[in-house]
């Protein structure tokens, strides 16, 4: 290592293509503290032939595509030696990551008492345990992050069923933004309600055939426990849903999958067919059709000014 950073073309914060990492955030997340320590003290120069040491360092608080820290990820996975040298080089415990962790948040959630000793010597305050696993699940699963949630779940310290302000769960926020690895994830526990209902009468399945998420439709009714026809608070089904929005895979989805109305309608009359034909969709309405849906008067009032 130490040869390697001798070459004057040596990138310290160069970072992989693919996660963003930086050298000292691989090091750091697999405990080679050794590194970690060259990469903050300091590396060599060549200067008139005569290797010389450098004030060039690694930059401590690079970020990678998540906005995670080396610090982050040596708390994740509980190298103190790498997180001791990482905060003698005043690596920031407070940095937030895109879904709002941070170094001291992961170390809660993990319990990694070692740790947390060393961050708490900082000062800094924290919410409680609980506060930071719920807060942590719901933006996680919203946002797809697979591995936080997954590490959350395995502490046993979160209901991977509980509900939000707004009546919404983990899951029914991993359906609508299409995050299937997530869903797959918290199905898999066997904890989760797939046809649970939040404030407005909505369920993951509905949010999924309002988005279009075929992927996602497909894991909550192969669970055999949702409502394919379930009306929200306003009156709409998941086929209302997707046919208001084009989704003809999610609608086909939805047919293949059991028996759907496909003349469920909603307030103001408004039908999967008339969305359909309202958007000029012809393979939405040549499928709706073919499943028995009907033209009826009220449509052509409405949607015809000619009409009269």
């Amino acid at each position: 290592m130490i040869h390697l950073l001798k070459l004057d073309s040596v990138d310290l914060d160069s970072k992989d293509g693919t996660y963003g990492r930086s050298a000292l955030s691989w090091a750091a997340g697999n405990g080679f503290d050794t590194t970690v320590k060259v990469l903050t003290k300091g590396v060599w120069n060549r200067r008139k032939g005569v290797w010389l040491p450098s004030i060039e360092k690694a930059q401590i608080d690079s970020v990678d595509r998540y906005g995670r820290t080396p610090l982050v990820y040596a708390v994740w996975n509980g190298h103190v030696a790498a997180v001791k040298v990482l905060l003698k080089a005043k690596a920031r415990i407070d940095l937030e990551d895109e879904i709002g962790g941070t170094a001291l948040s992961y170390a809660v959630c993990n319990g990694h008492n070692d740790v947390l000793k060393l961050l708490f010597k900082k000062g800094t305050k924290v919410d409680s345990e609980e506060d930071i696993s719920v807060e942590l699940l719901f933006s996680a699963a919203s946002r797809g992050h697979e591995a936080v949630v997954k590490l959350l779940l395995e502490t046993g310290k979160v209901n991977p069923d509980m509900k939000d302000q707004v009546g919404r769960t983990p899951l029914s926020w991993a359906a609508e933004k299409g995050r299937g690895a997530v869903v797959k994830l918290l199905l898999e526990t066997g904890k989760v309600n797939p046809d649970m209902k939040d404030q407005v009468g909505r369920t993951p399945l509905s949010w999924a055939a309002e988005k279009g998420h075929e992927a996602v439709g497909k894991l909550l009714i192969e669970t055999g426990k949702v409502n394919l026809d379930m009306e929200d608070g306003a009156g709409r089904r998941p086929l209302l849903w997707a046919a208001e929005k084009g989704h003809e895979a999610v609608a086909k989805l939805l047919f293949r999958a059991g028996k759907v109305d496909p003349n469920s309608g909603a307030a103001g009359g408004w039908r999967p067919l008339t969305n359909a034909i309202e958007q000029e969709n012809l393979a939405l309405v040549q499928l709706l059709l073919a499943e028995g849906a009907k033209m009826d008067y009220r449509y052509k009032i409405v949607c015809e000014p000619n009409y009269i």
